[in-house]
């Protein structure tokens, strides 16, 4: 299968997020959207981080810089948590990723509620773009995150990594502290959406979250898995543009429960018509 070559670009417009019913129940609860931001740990394939790693300093290898410059750098994964999303709201592929064994559903989302796209704030003038918070309460331009679509291909990961060391150059030697930390913030961007090649079907985009306050945990796929709430702004739960029920036995039952749920909670879109909910057409025994 062919990588995909294109460097991905900003947040895309379309925004579907998996989920189970009790998260989207806790989630309309706050009467907002409450999203779990996991750990990177459990949600990467084992190595994709280190082969990130290595792909790094294979290119910082080029560069000649002082190899110092990287302590730190094996530090970084411990602080980044990560949502999910696809731009998919009724694919197979998803479900089976997402399957939590329980009931399960997607959200179609308006991406516009989630990530400033006119008012788009850069962090390096040659990747990534910053997100300003949309959480309620955030009166400052703290940067807690970056939005981003995966990276599957390795030799746009090597691009990558290069433009980071070339730009090194531009720090003033009597400051060598801030490139080591330039350094090291650059490499914690890239390594969130580095994916390897082999998934290179997949749409995944991805919210790292680098700043955060309080760690909890939940029992999920046989781990205690840390993660953070994320919580947006009020607004954001009209931001649902239409609910999907995954793959399911009783389709009639599921649809019944999930419209009055809807209809008992108010949960309306921003036409201020009930968010429409629909079965997946794919039926359970594709889930087996």
């Amino acid at each position: 299968m062919e990588e995909k070559e294109s460097i991905p670009k900003l947040p895309p417009k379309k925004l579907v997020y998996y989920t189970n019913g009790n998260a989207l129940l806790e989630s309309i609860a706050l009467n907002r959207i409450r999203l779990h931001a996991y750990h990177i740990n459990f949600v990467n394939e084992v190595g994709e981080y280190e082969r990130a790693l290595e792909i790094f300093k294979e290119e910082f290898k080029k560069s000649g810089l002082d190899e110092s410059l990287l302590d730190g750098l094996d530090e970084q994964k411990a602080d980044t948590f990560i949502i999910q999303f696809e731009e998919k709201k009724d694919d197979l592929n998803c479900w089976r990723k997402y399957k939590s064994g329980t009931l399960d559903f997607s959200l179609d989302l308006d991406a516009y509620c989630f990530f400033d796209y006119e008012n788009d704030q850069t962090l390096f003038d040659f990747y990534f773009n910053k997100t300003i918070e949309k959480a309620e309460g955030n009166k400052s331009n703290e940067i807690i995150g970056i939005a981003r679509k995966c990276i599957y291909s390795e030799k746009i990961a090597h691009k990558i990594c290069k433009q980071i060391i070339d730009s090194v150059e531009g720090y003033d030697e009597a400051v060598p502290d801030m490139k080591g930390k330039f350094i090291a913030e650059c490499f914690r961007q890239f390594a969130a959406f580095f994916r390897f090649p082999k998934f290179s079907s997949g749409n995944e985009i991805r919210f790292a979250i680098f700043t955060y306050k309080k760690i909890e945990h939940e029992f999920k796929n046989g781990y205690i898995v840390p993660y953070i709430n994320y919580d947006f702004d009020k607004s954001s739960k009209k931001s649902i543009k239409e609910i999907v029920i995954g793959p399911c036995a009783d389709r009639t039952m599921a649809k019944y429960s999930a419209k009055k749920f809807v209809k008992d909670s108010g949960l309306k879109n921003f036409s201020g018509d009930d968010v429409p909910v629909r079965n997946s057409a794919f039926p359970h025994t594709s889930l087996l």
